[in-house]
This record gives structure tokens, C-alpha cells and sequence, in this order.
């Protein structure tokens, strides 16, 4: 597997990223292999497309973790002009951040997969519709639950960590 992400990736660091996302995607989706097939090809598959989406996110922005503040924007922080914020805004950010993944991790896999694939790697509904093999208008349904899903589940969550 490291191989084929070779290929691809010619940072190391970006192929053994790739072979770790390829597994997580095998655990998550190992029930819906199709034994008609090799899996020696649907790793490889797997693999391929996991480096292809690694070199789509490099191409589109830098990566940005979460925890290194890419939810804050300079407008609504003035505390970045003067240094460190205070104490209670980073643990309210830092129980956001937790909420938010908690709750993407709820979503149904197929609802999930869409939301990360174009709300966090940034890819085109059209590239996530090539990608996952469906149409582009069932990856527009799934992309719209799953954003509704997040913001019915967030609603309170987000009202309680602000008020």
C-alpha cells in the first residue's frame, strides 16, 4: 500500500498519510466489500484514491488543523492584535471544536463521507460525485442532510457553549 501511495505522493510524509487514511476508510467500510472482487484491488483502489485526495487538498489550500485556530477570524477576535486570548474563550473554542467533531461522527457514513470530502478537504461536488461513483445530484441530497443533520444537532449545543 505504501507503495502505490509512493506513486503518488512524493513526500513521504504525505504517503504514509494516505495509507493511514486508507485504512481508517477499510475498518469503517470492510462490511461492504464485495467478495466478487479481488481485495488486493479494492486496496489498491482505496489507496489510489485516498493519495489522489491528498494531492487535491495540497493543491486547493494548506492544510489548517483545527486546533491550530482556523475557526477564529481576525474580525471577531480582537484579542489577536493584543496577544493570547483569555482563558474562558479558548476552552469555549476547544469544547466546540469537540462538539463539532462529535457530532460529525454521528452522521450516517454516506452523509459524513460528503459533508468531510467538500466541507473539510474542499473538493467540487463534482470531483466528490466521480469520486464516490454517484450521481451528482444524490451527493447534493446527502451534502444538504448532512448540513441539516449537523445544524439541528448543533443549534443548542453551540447556543449553550455562547451564552
Amino acid at each position: 500500500m505504501m507503495a502505490v501511495a509512493t506513486r503518488y505522493l512524493s513526500r513521504h510524509e504525505d504517503a504514509e498519510d494516505a495509507v493511514q487514511e486508507a485504512f481508517a476508510s477499510v475498518v469503517r467500510s470492510i462490511r461492504g466489500f464485495s467478495r466478487g472482487s479481488a481485495l488486493e484491488t479494492w486496496l489498491h483502489r482505496i489507496v489510489v484514491n485516498c493519495s489522489l485526495m491528498t494531492l487535491r487538498r495540497r493543491r486547493r489550500k494548506p492544510e489548517t488543523s483545527l486546533d491550530d485556530g482556523a475557526m477564529d477570524d481576525g474580525a471577531a477576535s480582537p484579542w489577536r492584535r493584543y496577544g493570547t486570548p483569555p482563558a474562558h474563550e479558548i476552552l469555549a473554542r476547544t469544547e466546540l471544536r469537540a462538539t463539532i467533531r462529535q457530532e460529525i461522527e454521528r452522521l450516517p457514513e454516506a452523509q459524513r463521507t460528503v459533508l468531510l470530502l467538500r466541507d473539510v478537504e474542499g473538493l467540487e461536488l463534482r470531483e466528490i460525485a466521480g469520486l464516490l461513483e454517484l450521481g451528482l445530484s444524490t451527493i447534493k441530497i446527502r451534502l444538504h442532510r448532512a448540513r441539516h443533520a449537523l445544524q439541528a444537532q448543533l443549534g443548542p449545543r453551540v447556543a449553550e457553549t455562547f451564552s
